[in-house]
């Protein structure tokens, strides 16, 4: 009896050991799970550069695929119907990104900067860790008021850590555009000055967003079913919570993007491309079978690409804090009136940044395909 008593007791805990551990690889399963990930094509990021170092900002002339409009057919027509009434709110923006770039100091020798591109205070603020300028230590805030306007600003830092930026109109919930070129401010001859390509590379990628998924399934009197999912990449933390479950008559999920604490940025890849995801997936299940399934998200890149050479303007105060100072007439150092001077950037390689919504994608299954496998399957 003794015996046989151990023998059960062995092979309870065998069972109980095996539950844990499916349960610890579901869990593991869910915290590195990966998005489906997009990238930015040579032909998109040659198009996003030379709008960004146009005269004016034209943000419809670099609408994304997947936004126009397209004729449905009588299938999604009846999918539409069938549905209507059941729409989700995606809520979701970026907030920052912390890029940390590899420079040379004064000394020529490797030197960290870390740079933190933010918009959690609905304005776009950008500090540079080793700025030379004190009116840019505690960070620039770039215009946001004027849809056609490009802001260009030079951030003095120390050794060969400057760098010249493109920013363009940014609002609450629109798509993020950056160019960052490390450059250095010479004086050549008279009143000419010259940006000098640099070398500032990234090393790691660490992005912030917001996200909220709510949505209610208007089921009947029959148990419908409904389920909300969030998945990140690596440069964005995973969520503490990463799916709500609901079934019943007319469930409701209510699922908000918390991200884990002390989450470690992702390495910069060697092929110069970041590509990064967040999206937020909702499946629902109406009593007579019928599925949908629907995914809305944020790209986000960091590539390197080559500019072009251009002609830009250089504040003056910032000249007059470099050793291109002379370069600034006496008659024009303290008349407000002259904003900046023209230099010319050089030719050379820039950061480029994009964070774009992406376009949404549905799903849609009737209850005929579905077996009771088909059932418990995710949509695809």
């Amino acid at each position: 009896m003794g015996q046989s008593f151990k023998v059960l007791q062995h092979v309870f805990q065998k069972r109980v050991l095996i539950v844990a551990l499916a349960g610890y690889l579901l869990q593991a399963h869910w915290v590195f799970s990966q998005p489906e990930i997009e990238t930015l094509s040579d032909e998109r990021k040659n198009q996003i550069v030379k709008a960004l170092l146009a005269e004016s900002w034209q943000a419809e002339a670099l609408a994304h695929a997947g936004t126009q409009t397209t004729e449905k057919t009588i299938e999604e027509l009846n999918q539409e119907q069938l549905w209507q009434g059941n729409v989700p709110k995606f809520d979701m923006h970026f907030t920052s990104l912390a890029i940390d770039f590899l420079a040379k100091g004064n000394d020529g020798a490797p030197e960290k900067v870390s740079m933190v591109f933010d918009t959690s205070q609905r304005k776009l603020k950008i500090t540079h860790s080793l700025t030379a300028s004190p009116q840019f230590r505690g960070g620039v805030r770039f215009d946001n008021y004027n849809e056609k306007r490009i802001s260009q600003q030079f951030l003095l830092g120390s050794g060969k850590s400057s760098v010249f930026i493109f920013a363009p109109y940014w609002g609450t919930g629109s798509d993020l555009h950056l160019l960052v070129c490390p450059r250095s401010l010479e004086h050549l001859t008279g009143n000419d000055l010259v940006l000098k390509a640099e070398s500032m590379l990234p090393e790691s990628v660490l992005w912030g967003v917001t996200g909220r998924l709510k949505a209610l399934l208007f089921s009947g009197t029959g148990a419908g079913s409904i389920r909300a999912t969030i998945e990140t990449s690596d440069a964005i933390a995973p969520a503490r919570e990463q799916s709500d479950v609901a079934r019943g008559v007319n469930p409701v999920a209510d699922l908000v993007y918390q991200p884990v604490s002390g989450h470690q940025p992702a390495a910069f890849p060697p092929e110069k491309d970041s590509n990064q995801a967040f999206l937020m997936v909702l499946d629902m299940q109406l009593p007579a079978g019928y599925r949908r399934k629907i995914v809305e998200g944020i790209d986000l890149w960091v590539s390197q690409v080559a500019v072009p050479a251009t002609d830009v303007t250089v504040p003056v105060g910032v000249i007059l804090e470099t050793k291109a100072a002379v370069a600034v007439p006496e008659d024009m150092r303290y008349i407000a009136r002259h904003k900046g001077l023209k230099a010319h950037m050089q030719a050379g390689d820039c950061t480029l940044i994009v964070a774009q919504r992406r376009a949404t994608k549905k799903i849609f299954k009737d209850k005929e395909s579905l077996t009771p496998a088909a059932e418990a399957a995710p949509l695809n």
